[in-house]
Order: C-alpha cells, then structure tokens, then sequence
C-alpha cells in the first residue's frame, strides 16, 4: 500500500514527486513520457531557474524517477488500485492525477509545415516575436480570447476568428 501514487511526468507531476519524497511518503510515480507539453518546444525562456532551456533537456531534467504506464484506476472509498501495463496491481491512499494536457492543434492544411514558422500556441511564449505584427487567433472560447488579450500587449493588431457565430468564452 501506498501513501501516494503520482501519475503524470511533467512538471507538475515532478513536483509533487519532489515534495512527496521530502515528506518521507512512500509514493509510486507513474508516467509514460516525461516533460509534458514542454518536450514540443525548442526553447523555453520562462522556466524559473533558467535563462534558457529546450523542452527535450527539461524533460531529462524531471525524470528522476522510474516511468510506469497506468492502465486502470479502481477507486473506492479507503483506497485506490490501479493496474499497470506490466499486469502488477498497486494500491493507494491518495492519488494525484498530474496528467496534464495536450494542445488542441488546427487540422488544416499548411499547420504542422508552418508550426513554429508562423504559427504558435503559445502566447505567453511567442507573443514577443510578434511585436508591432498583425496576428490572428483561432478560436472563440476561453482560450482564445484570454490568447487574444496576451497578444494586445504586443501586437498591432489581433483578428479572432472563430468556427461557429456564437463565443463560447464567458
């Protein structure tokens, strides 16, 4: 039995597994591919601690820990067991769920020979490289308008285009 189980190997993930270990848990960490989001980019500029990293040497950076894959969770309501992809059964007490997220990219044609070459997915990341541009953004929810205030910072212009008539953002 565990005190904690971990699934996820990005930073947040990581983290939890630094603390985790600090607190003397005895905790399983469980990931597939390590880095989260991070690994797409070449060159990360926000990291704290770092004036320069890629999102490859950032992912080595986090995995300190042996990966597992997790293929089913069994809650109930003293513990949670979980199934690996190797067959082994672990059980838990607490269990984070540090899984991140995939961005959602634009199925068009064009996309993946112009990403990083024009278009970006980060706006917090990449708006600076827009300075003084005419910018557009894909989407109506919150997402994109949050994308399209970030960029107002540095942008001339930003043009929100979305796929239905309604916003979805609140």
């Amino acid at each position: 039995m565990y005190d904690l189980i971990i699934v996820g190997g990005g930073p947040a993930g990581a983290s939890a597994a630094v603390y985790a270990a600090r607190k003397r848990l005895k905790t399983l960490f469980i990931t597939e591919e390590w880095g989260g989001q991070s690994v797409v980019s070449t060159d990360i500029q926000n990291w704290i601690g770092t004036t320069s990293i890629s999102g490859a040497d950032l992912a080595k950076n986090l995995k300190t820990f042996s990966p597992a894959s997790a293929t089913q969770l069994a809650p109930s309501d003293d513990k949670v067991t979980i199934t690996l992809k190797d067959g082994s059964v672990k059980e838990t007490r607490a269990l984070l769920i540090a899984s991140g997220a995939r961005r959602r990219t634009l199925n068009i044609p064009g996309a993946k020979e112009y990403d990083q070459k024009g278009l970006t997915y980060c706006a917090s990341c990449d708006g600076p490289l827009f300075a003084d541009k005419d910018v557009a953004v894909i989407g109506g929810g919150n997402a994109g308008f949050e994308t399209a205030l970030q960029l107002l910072a540095y942008c001339k212009t930003v043009t929100l285009f979305n796929r239905t008539e309604t916003f979805r953002a609140c």
